[in-house]
């Protein structure tokens, strides 16, 4: 079982409520983003932390592997096609504020790709991150 980090702002309530994930493939130059390409290591059963803003917003456990789908956002920030996973969410809506305790679990963070930084306990720029079982 693999741990998620899922930083979700425009998009929350949209997939929290549709209970999925999505991101592009590419952007609009057609680069590939490895935030978006996370969503291809997701396993059914792995754990999915939904942030937005600083704070947990949901927990949820993927119950597919990403498929191809177009979004189903308003606008068009995105590319239309992109990868979905199906997640079964559960809203807890913490007040757990990650920069206020960013010294409790920075040495857990990854060297690359973390989600936080670990000098600030800011949000890190991006879409989803693996982190680890700790």
């Amino acid at each position: 079982m693999k741990y998620f980090v899922v930083m979700q702002n425009k998009t929350y309530r949209t997939e929290i409520n549709r209970n999925f994930i999505w991101a592009p493939i590419t952007d609009k130059k057609g680069n590939h983003q490895f935030h978006w390409d996370t969503l291809n290591d997701v396993r059914v059963n792995d754990v999915i932390i939904s942030l937005v803003g600083n704070s947990i917003y949901a927990v949820g456990v993927a119950q597919t592997e990403c498929y191809p789908a177009q979004h189903e956002f308003k606008g068009d920030v995105w590319n239309k096609d992109g990868l979905r996973c199906d997640v079964n969410f559960e809203v807890v809506q913490s007040n757990y504020k990650l920069m206020d305790h960013i010294d409790e679990f920075k040495h857990l963070l990854p060297e690359k790709y973390s989600p936080i930084i670990k000098e600030t306990g800011k949000r890190n720029i991006g879409y989803m991150f693996s982190i680890s079982r700790n």
